[in-house]
């Protein structure tokens, strides 16, 4: 079996055989909503059968803030989480010109940054 390394992974649990795999929490609850909770992807391997779960990481309470800044910050959020996406597609393009032609990426710089400015 072929096993794949994700990104970000910091640790790695083995089960023994009818060992059943555990989390904190499996159901997304109102924490998620508000941004203090992180939800994790994980695979399941047991025996030859693979499954996909998401783990429910606690992050604490949020302070409160006043009404004003409220408003603020969740136009920052969206600000930041918009060019967060931007980037990790312009990346891609940058990498499949590389990948294309030699010095790709410097041929195809004004294409690359239209198409995602025009996605969004």
């Amino acid at each position: 079996m072929r096993v794949r390394m994700i990104s970000g992974v910091k640790r790695i649990t083995v089960l023994q055989p009818g060992q059943v795999a555990m989390s904190r929490r499996m159901k997304p609850d109102v924490a998620d909503e508000t941004g203090s909770a992180e939800r994790l992807k994980v695979w399941t391997v047991a025996g030859d059968r693979v499954s996909r779960d998401d783990i429910h990481l606690d992050l604490g309470e949020r302070k409160k803030q006043t009404g004003v800044l409220k408003v603020i910050e969740k136009k920052i959020r969206k600000l930041a989480r918009r060019e967060q996406k931007a980037l990790g597609h312009y990346l891609a393009l940058h990498e499949q010109s590389n990948r294309k032609r030699r010095n790709g990426w410097a041929k195809d710089v004004g294409r690359n940054l239209v198409r995602v400015i025009r996605r969004g």
